[in-house]
């Protein structure tokens, strides 16, 4: 007998349960019967975990239950054995046995197969595997009768119409042909030894004779059973009904439903899109299940009338059904009834919360989108929304609003605890570590306990990753990045934990040891051999881990130097490259790179092919090397187990049949992947995937990440060769194999969604990222389209993003976190408002939106440097933000950083060979040592490269150096570093900026007395910084009295050098004609001065509303464009004027045509611009 009970209240269906459980114990009426074994079916292992606990709590003990999930217990009744993720492993191994089978692959029904195979490589042969391997599983459950009729078990079907149809679609599939082949050959290959290629083929082959066997037995008595509990189910296969049918002829079958509606809603045809168009298009999952099992359990199939698919039991004609609504008043006294078969009609719970949330969810259980609200509450805090940048912000935001809640909580009356909310998301494991960094950076006094349910083996096993990284290192090309990767990695740390290890540094040194990829030279040799890394020409390859080791010991042990140390072996000590640290200052990070780096090189290359239970012993031996007495750690321990079922399930199906690494690797993956932490709700806040708690009640659940174009909720998409999804025209009438019951993954999370919002108790909160640029991103469909139900019924659809939205700043660290309007988002950290607020009161921070309509005064006079100056002009968005954040300098501050010996604009300099050949000869070395030198660097690239390179280079340097030192003759041998000064400009007092830092300058004597800074590589396009250093140190120097200072620059023009000389005369006045003096020069930067002063006291503020605009625009211009062409031609004015103080005439090759304007007129031209801009003339002192 069957007996059915829907209901949309997951606590009546448990209540419900307990009691017919104590009912069923209490008819035997003797000591034992709280120990006979009852069987209960449940969806999970949360809601096991669930019905445990109420069970104890409710009668002392929860002994004598035998929960089993609905697919194991499906798999018992098919299969005799529940243990569903071996039987899928063994599939996968014989698959893979087939695939590796040459001849199979060459029958001509396998043509298709053997492009697919061809098609991937090596590595992405196992992925094949898994692939077809999940889609014969799913074949398992909903087309079983398609594998029994392949494999040539007959089995009839009620439904001529549809075979027929089926039949037709299949044949014209590409991939029929061989899909039956290989299931074929899977369900009769035998071994060696003459056992089954895949023993569970007989099992599975045989379900039609057991089960119309045991259809026959019924009237035995040793067939008679206790009753069967069917809890919650969330899915049922189509092989489910039939058998729940069959095991109702010989036991009590009780089906415990949730039906989130009361309404006749399931049957389209009665209401229609009359109802709740949200609800419909959200629960069409559920919908079919509801009708599924409503038409289940009106047949009346005797024994003798054996149906094997769900889509053979006839049809019967749908009845409204009979129903009662009640409060939760009267729920115990309904639970009593119902279990005594008192009450006939099912029993739903009204919402009791009168909320936005209870709306939304009266709205469902009716059906009718009349029961949502006209207009929003701001006072109702019951459904939230919340836009953040990033997911950080996401989680930090998620916290507040815990905190909050439970606060407002306890005033209620009503206190929530940790172990009330359920905080779900699309991607556990990638949302993982962004959950731990965030709840672990919470002080002690806001601490929240939490825990992260249903992560899978690989990431919450930390030893696990690190060994399947360091494996594929290994077997792979061993890169210098996947090297890097490594170090960073917790189980590579663990192996020295009291040590103070530097990954970057680590990374900086080998980087200028020259490593890039292979451990040894035998290693990067079999790499190029198996296409995993091309040569890099004849000879050794030089950029190994082992050639790098040795360079930096080298360098540890004798110093720096530029000669060879040992052989063909440079000494690098490891600031070659970038850093300040050498390997012998941070001796801690050193030894652990040499002692991880000598494990690697005594662990050796992985084989390429071997056995499943040699690839056993290789990953144990490569464990015991890699990680010495962390190999003993628990979760090593649990690595080596998983590897060690692998290995023996594998060995079950190919025996000693090799595998390749990649193969080995891949599976062992998808066997960590595949292996899940326990589900179950704690005393503790419960993070875990969007589906693991799905129709659990808790008082306040919520999802994060719910981003558009994401896992949620999907796309239907299926693989290529499914052939479910295949599709054919005939005379204009498409046919299709879709059935009653198929799986739609995209409809299913729909439905989830629909499902965690019912189960929320009295809140409902949904976050998604926005993203930081100029258009925010949307949240998923599923929270659109609910945004959407919500606006339709309200008068004013923008209450939904005034009330119920709330948008978190970009930092948490700021004045908008505290704000009141932040509703329980708002932060309450006592730790951060403390900081925050001695910002504000330091004036480190402003508010987020930092230009407003009136001046910005910047209070504190400061000086600015001769970098930020010229940076103003060239960049002048950037550097208006910057400027406006200086705190100001002291009065005696100055910027101390000497003026540069080699232009940061000039690109060729920066390379690395360039700087590294001007270091050598500046240092006073030949061409030809710093080329011998160089032939044994491999950080400055690959041999036949670095030769051409180098050569090139170390010609071009020779002569710009050659071309300085003819054009300035001889000068004094080491430079006299002048200390810098202040500028203070008399004209801009009490200015923001009213005095120039110029920076300390080295200078040499000529053969003539005069004094020169000596410049090398300053590109022609980029003289402004030098110019207005040049301005700065002569004004300067004129004050102290002294004489002027040329700069002279050498560069390269078109390949040919080039020499530049600015000379500013002392000895002339403003009045003279040609104006080259340092008063002059003064004026140009007062000029410019006074146009940054003007911009910082208060000429910048918003384009428009706050939203709409991402930068600010100086007041004056409608365009930000004009403003950028201003500061442009200004730049262009300043290269005039650098040019007119050049002595050097200028070649061909180095005349500009552009502008033939004169200097001085082009530059005050172009400062006038900036007067309607500044309110003045642009900056007379």
């Amino acid at each position: 007998m069957i007996y059915p009970y829907f209901s949309n209240s997951y606590e009546f269906l448990r209540a419900l349960l307990l009691q017919q459980i104590g009912l069923q114990r209490q008819a035997k009426a003797n000591f034992w019967a709280g120990f006979d074994s009852i069987e209960v079916v449940v969806p999970d292992e949360a809601v096991k975990d669930d019905l445990s606990r109420a069970l104890a709590d409710s009668a002392g003990i929860a002994s004598g239950i035998r929960f089993t999930t609905t697919q194991a217990w499906l798999d018992r009744m098919n299969h005799g054995s529940p243990d569903i993720s071996a039987r899928a492993r063994s599939l996968e191994w014989a698959i893979y046995a087939v695939l590796c089978d040459a001849a199979f692959l060459e029958r001509t029904e396998c043509v298709r197969l053997k492009r697919y195979v061809e098609s991937n490589s090596s590595s992405a042969l196992w992925p094949l595997v898994t692939r077809i391997a999940a889609l014969f599983t799913t074949y398992g459950t909903y087309r079983a009768d398609w594998l029994w009729n392949w494999a040539g078990v007959s089995v009839p079907s009620a439904d001529a119409a549809r075979t027929a149809r089926e039949a037709k679609v299949l044949s014209a599939h590409p991939d029929f042909a061989w899909e039956q082949a290989l299931w074929k050959e899977l369900c009769t290959r035998t071994n060696p030894d003459g056992g089954k290629l895949w023993p569970d083929s007989e099992a599975f082959l045989s379900i039609p004779q057991r089960w119309l066997e045991s259809m026959h037995n019924v009237d035995k008595p040793e067939f008679k059973a206790s009753p069967l509990y069917v809890f919650a189910p969330r899915e049922l296969p189509p092989l489910a009904l039939p058998q729940l049918l069959a095991q109702s002829l010989r036991r009590d079958v009780h089906l415990f439903i949730e039906n989130p509606s009361s309404a006749f809603w399931f049957d389209p045809t009665v209401k229609g899109e009359d109802g709740f168009a949200w609800f419909h298009r959200n629960a069409s999952a559920r919908r079919a299940l509801v009708d599924r099992v409503r038409q289940f359990v009106t047949q009346d199939t005797a024994a003798g009338d054996a149906v094997l698919m769900e889509d053979d039991l006839p049809q019967t004609s749908r009845e409204a059904p009979a129903n009662k609504t009640v409060g939760l008043e009267a729920l115990a006294n309904m639970v009593q009834l119902k279990a005594r078969s008192e009450e006939p009609q099912d029993i739903y719970v009204r919402p009791c919360e009168d909320t936005l949330l209870g709306a939304l969810q009266t709205a469902v259980l009716q059906d009718d989108p009349g029961c949502l609200p006209g207009t929003l509450s701001e006072a109702d805090n019951s459904f939230l929304i919340v836009r953040a940048p990033n997911a950080v912000r996401e989680v930090q935001a998620l916290c507040d609003w815990i905190a909050g809640t439970i606060e407002a909580s306890k005033e209620s009356g009503r206190p929530l605890t940790a172990s009330d909310f359920l905080v779900v998301t699309p991607d556990i494991d990638a949302m993982a570590g962004v959950i731990s960094a965030v709840m672990g950076s919470r002080s002690e006094e806001e601490r929240l306990s939490y825990h992260i349910a249903g992560q899978s083996e690989l990431d919450v096993n930390s030893a696990a990753r690190a060994m399947l990284a360091a494996m594929r290192f290994a077997g792979g090309a061993a890169v210098a990045s996947e090297f890097f990767e490594l170090i960073e990695m917790p189980a590579f740390a663990s192996i020295r934990p009291q040590a103070q290890i530097d990954a970057n540094r680590i990374a900086a040194w080998l980087a200028a040891a020259g490593y890039r990829w292979g451990l040894t030279q035998e290693h990067a040799q079999r790499a190029i051999e198996r296409h995993l890394a091309q040569s890099e020409g004849e000879g050794p390859f030089e950029g190994t881990l082992e050639r790098a080791l040795e360079r930096l010991v080298a360098g540890n042990l004798a110093g720096q130097t530029d000669a060879r140390v040992a052989g063909d072996v440079l000494a690098v000590v490891g600031t070659e490259i970038s850093g300040f640290e050498t390997t012998d200052s941070a001796p801690d990070s050193f030894e652990f790179l040499l002692s991880l780096a000598q494990a690697f090189l005594d662990a050796g290359e992985m084989p390429v092919k071997q056995s499943p239970q040699d690839w056993l012993e290789t990953t144990r031996r490569f464990a015991d090397t890699l990680f010495a007495g962390y190999s003993r750690s628990t979760e090593m321990i649990a690595f080596v187990m998983h590897a060690a079922s692998l290995a023996q399930t594998a060995s079950e199906e190919i025996g000693q049949a090799e595998i390749s690494f990649d193969t080995w690797c891949g599976a062992l993956e998808k066997t960590l992947r595949s292996s899940k932490t326990t589900v179950r709700a704690t005393g503790r806040i419960t993070f875990a995937g969007t589906g693991d708690f799905a129709g659990m009640p808790f008082k306040c659940v919520a999802v994060i990440g719910l981003n558009d174009g994401e896992s949620f909720p999907g796309s239907s998409r299926r693989e290529e060769f499914d052939l479910t999804a295949a599709r054919v025209l005939e005379n204009g009438v498409e046919l299709n194999a879709a059935r009653r019951g198929d799986r739609d993954s995209r409809e299913s999370n729909r439905g989830i969604f629909l499902d965690l919002l019912l189960a929320a108790r009295r809140h409902f909160y949904v976050s998604y990222s926005i993203g930081s640029g100029s258009v925010p991103a949307n949240p998923s469909v599923v929270l659109q389209d609910l945004k959407q139900a919500l606006a339709e019924r309200l008068a004013d659809p923008a209450e939904i993003d005034r009330k119920i939205t709330k948008t978190v700043p970009a930092l948490a660290a700021s004045v908008e976190s505290f704000a009141p309007d932040m509703g329980l988002v708002r932060s309450h950290s006592p730790a951060l408002a403390k900081a925050v607020n001695e910002a504000v009161d330091a004036r480190f921070i402003q508010s987020e939106t930092p230009f407003v309509d009136c001046p910005i005064s910047v209070q504190k006079e400061a000086v600015l440097s001769v970098e930020d100056l010229a940076r103003f002009f060239r960049y002048p968005l950037d550097r208006v933000f910057k400027i406006l954040g200086i705190a100001g300098e002291s009065d005696d501050s100055v910027e101390t950083t000497p003026i540069a010996r080699f232009s940061d604009a000039d690109h060729l300099y920066k390379s690395t060979v360039r700087r590294r050949i001007h270091a050598a000869i500046s240092g006073g070395k030949s061409a030809d040592e710093v080329a011998e030198a160089a032939k044994y660097d491999p950080a400055l690239g690959e041999q036949s490269v670095r030769d051409l390179l180098v050569q090139s280079t170390i010609g071009s340097v020779e002569l710009l150096y050659k071309t300085l030192e003819t054009a300035i003759g001889e000068c004094s041998e080491s430079g006299e570093l002048l200390e810098g000064g202040k500028l203070e400009f008399a004209g801009l007092k009490g200015a923001p900026f009213e005095a120039l830092a110029v920076p300390a300058h080295r200078i040499e004597e000529g053969k003539d007395g005069d004094l020169i800074v000596r410049m090398i590589g300053v590109s022609s396009g980029d003289p402004l910084k030098s110019f207005l250093l040049f301005a700065a140190v002569n004004v300067l120097e004129y004050r102290r009295g002294r004489t002027p200072v040329d700069f002279v620059f050498a560069q390269l023009v078109k390949e040919e050098p080039v020499i530049a000389r600015w000379h500013v005369d002392f000895e002339k006045t403003n009045k003279e004609d040609d104006g080259k003096t340092p008063e002059f020069l003064e004026s140009v930067l007062v000029r410019l001065l006074s146009i940054v002063n003007a911009h910082v006291s208060g000429y910048v503020q918003l384009a428009g509303p706050y939203e709409d605009a991402d930068s600010p625009v100086w007041r004056a211009s409608e365009n930000f464009g004009e403003v950028q062409a201003d500061c442009g031609e200004l730049v262009g004015a300043l290269d005039a004027l650098a040019g007119w103080f050049n002595t050097v005439p200028p070649t061909k090759k180095s005349r500009s045509k552009a502008n033939q304007t004169p200097p001085r007129e082009r530059f005050a031209a172009a400062v006038e611009a900036f007067a309607s801009i500044t309110g003045n003339d642009g900056g007379q002192a």
